[in-house]
């Protein structure tokens, strides 16, 4: 363990070894790497020795490239970072809110919301605009309810005639709809498709341009939502919506 403590040092002490990493996915000469840090090539070349030395690129004459594990160790360390990072700015989000609907295998990869912002809302009841944004600008939209709004059922009817929109719901806003909007739910399953699921303490949308995120504290919290914009974000989107339709049932008309 303590050379792989001191190889993260070494990586980490300088960001100018992790740009260099970044920079050598083509070949490069000392002159160009120092060009593309904006270095002086003798502050350059003591990084390139010390990542030759670690087996992360390799040279050939006077070229110099990222090695296979080189790649690999990149992208490891760029997780990490990621991941520390959302860990600092969201914690407070985190530390408030009940994150155990959210399954293990998606909490380890927690870092691609790297870059994701909380935003907080004077009316609760309102949407954010961002969230609307992201509705209204993807060509597709996945996601999970469990609170009811009463314009929930005419939004997503209406999304649904230009969009690809698949929701899931839990069994209690479902029997809701049934209730109060059974005539929107029937125009919205011509189109569009519905899930049923169990309780659970969590909404989101992950869409083409973007994932949103509510999670609770001892109730529903509509005041705060995890807005991110990110491929990264969407693609941790749909595996979390993956996995709860998984776990349910598709409503047929």
């Amino acid at each position: 363990m303590e050379k792989g403590l001191e190889t993260i040092k070494a990586l980490s002490y300088s960001l100018s070894k992790l740009k260099i990493l970044e920079v050598l996915n083509k070949p490069q000469n000392l002159s160009e790497i120092s060009e593309s840090l904006k270095k002086a090539k003798p502050t350059v070349a003591p990084h390139l020795k010390t990542l030759i030395e670690l087996g992360l690129i390799e040279r050939d004459n006077e070229m110099y490239v990222i090695s296979e594990i080189g790649e690999v160790a990149y992208k490891k360390l760029v997780e990490i970072i990621k991941f520390f990072d959302v860990v600092a700015n969201l914690k407070k989000f985190f530390k408030q809110h009940d994150l155990t609907p959210i399954p293990d295998f998606l909490l380890k990869d927690i870092y691609m919301l790297y870059g994701g912002v909380v935003f907080e809302k004077e009316n609760p009841y309102e949407f954010h605009k961002e969230w609307w944004n992201i509705l209204l600008s993807s060509r597709w939209i996945y996601g999970l309810s469990s609170v009811y709004h009463k314009d929930f059922p005419n939004i997503f009817t209406e999304l649904s005639k230009k969009k690809e929109v698949k929701l899931i719901v839990t069994e209690s806003i479902f029997e809701r709809i049934i209730e109060v909007n059974e005539r929107e739910l029937n125009e919205f399953l011509n189109r569009g498709e519905m899930f049923v699921c169990k309780s659970v303490k969590l909404t989101f949308v992950t869409a083409e341009k973007g994932f949103t995120m509510n999670l609770y504290e001892n109730s529903y919290d509509a005041s705060q939502i995890l807005i991110c914009k990110t491929k990264d974000a969407v693609e941790w989107g749909l595996k979390l919506f993956s996995y709860y339709l998984s776990q349910s049932r598709r409503v047929e008309l």
